[in-house]
């Protein structure tokens, strides 16, 4: 089912004391990690770790994937094309993570995190999601995905376990409960940003992780 990203919707403001946000106060912190390090350096741009390469719209429709991602996901290229991003990611991959790529992609930004493809095994990728323009207007993105050492995904799974039983929690309750599940996704970001941070200096190391 094609599902074209409405830009006309503002995305919700990780920082308003809502429950509600509150599953996104990590995002930033996960957004931040790749002004923190160099990725050229700690990536290498090795085509051992290579799943795919993806071209989009500015809306997010995919206009172009290669090969190995319709390979991948067993998925008809006339089911790739013309579909949007979404159409790609496991359903069990925390919504802060996928909220977080599509407002970057909104604001013309760049974004690199770790997502899950829906695969049958949901398998692990590393994105670099980069806005690409014409004539100084937004002209689409393209993602590079590649491989997650065994390592790092085992390091990953039980920071996004917390991320969903986060999002998972009722949008109700007292202001207490709200400021606790507030520091809760503020401590867990920071954990999540330490551990991305650790795994993109790792990634360029790959061989050695899985």
């Amino acid at each position: 089912m094609n599902r074209p990203l409405n830009l006309s919707q503002s995305l919700p403001n990780p920082f308003v004391p809502r429950l509600k946000t509150a599953a996104q106060a990590a995002a930033p912190a996960v957004l931040k990690a790749d002004s923190r390090i160099s990725l050229s350096d700690s990536l290498q741009q090795s085509q051992e770790i290579l799943i795919a390469v993806i071209r989009t719209d500015a809306r997010g429709v995919m206009q172009y994937a290669s090969p190995e991602l319709v390979e991948l996901t067993r998925l008809e290229p006339d089911q790739v094309e013309g579909y949007h991003l979404s159409h790609l990611w496991s359903a069990s991959l925390p919504r802060t993570i996928t909220d977080g790529l599509y407002l970057k992609m909104s604001q013309g930004q760049s974004f690199t995190g770790f997502l899950l493809l829906n695969t049958p095994d949901h398998q692990w990728t590393f994105v670099n999601a980069t806005p690409e323009y014409l004539n100084n207007q937004l002209n689409g993105y393209c993602l590079i995905c590649r491989r997650v050492p065994l390592r790092a995904q085992q390091q990953l799974q039980p920071l996004y376990q917390q991320l969903l039983q986060l999002e998972a929690e009722p949008h109700e309750g007292s202001l207490t409960s709200q400021l606790h599940m507030q520091r809760w996704a503020s401590r867990m970001g920071h954990d999540l940003c330490q551990v991305m941070r650790r795994l993109f200096k790792e990634h360029g190391h790959a061989n050695q992780l899985s």
